[in-house]
């Protein structure tokens, strides 16, 4: 066993970050904050390229 936490350690550590990421996300979504956060930031940026283009 310690054989093995030594030589794939840093793997095991970087998938079970990389699992708690996507279940954060996951989360998130499903309450619906982070369709309005996305929502507000592509209407921002559409409103603030046609005021730029000048339409």
């Amino acid at each position: 066993m310690r054989t093995l936490l030594e030589e794939h350690g840093g793997a095991l550590a970087t998938a079970a970050v990389i699992i708690i990421i996507i279940a954060a996300i996951v989360a998130l979504g499903a309450t619906g904050h982070l369709e309005a956060l996305f929502t507000g930031l592509l209407e921002a940026f559409s409103e603030k390229a046609r005021n730029a283009a000048g339409f």
